[in-house]
């Protein structure tokens, strides 16, 4: 299988913001970044079109966003780590429903938060938890629960990272117009 949504085609202009909401993160305020980048970004370019698979409302970077721009940022690998450790956890411990954040961290050696954040951007492919607890300041999860008769199935069934974004980038193909799409 070929990773498509790593041959996404993005513009100048479309990389370029995606890097200063990259850079900026949680504090990424689209008026000031268009004044940053007045005399770079061509007249009428408007980041609302931008595909909704890697930005939400032309100033949120979905975590395909960020394995598109950036494949070496650090919470790349951790969301791949955590997903492992929890397949792994499951398999050792039939019946477990509840994952910290911090349990989570302890196990992989990661601080807590960034696996807050790795837990809040596995909730992007669906059917990864049946119910999360968040933290007061948006950073990301403090817990996830799997409830159900098919709490496991995404975990067991993991393959890759790689294989999983692909299958989210093209499941959502004809989905993401109007959530940030561009219109050819």
């Amino acid at each position: 299988m070929s990773a498509l949504f790593k041959d996404h085609p993005l513009t100048d202009a479309e990389r370029l913001w995606l890097e200063a909401v990259y850079e900026d993160s949680l504090l990424f305020d689209p008026k000031t970044a268009r004044v940053r980048l007045h005399d770079k970004l061509p007249k009428g370019f408007d980041p609302k079109k931008i595909d909704g698979r890697f930005l939400l409302n032309g100033r949120k970077l979905t975590f395909l966003g960020i394995s598109r721009i950036h494949p070496e940022a650090p919470i790349v690998a951790t969301v791949e780590r955590v997903i492992r450790k929890i397949h792994d956890l499951i398999l050792e411990q039939p019946g477990i429903e509840t994952f910290t954040a911090e349990s989570l961290g302890d196990a992989l050696g990661i601080d807590e938060t960034e696996v807050g954040k790795a837990l809040e951007h596995i909730s992007t492919f669906g059917g990864f938890y049946s119910q999360a607890s968040g933290r007061s300041d948006s950073t990301g999860f403090l817990s996830i629960t799997l409830a159900g008769d098919n709490a496991y199935d995404a975990y067991l069934d993991f393959e890759s990272l790689e294989s999983l974004m692909e299958q989210y980038y093209e499941s959502r193909a004809n989905t993401s117009e109007g959530s940030g799409a561009r219109r050819e």
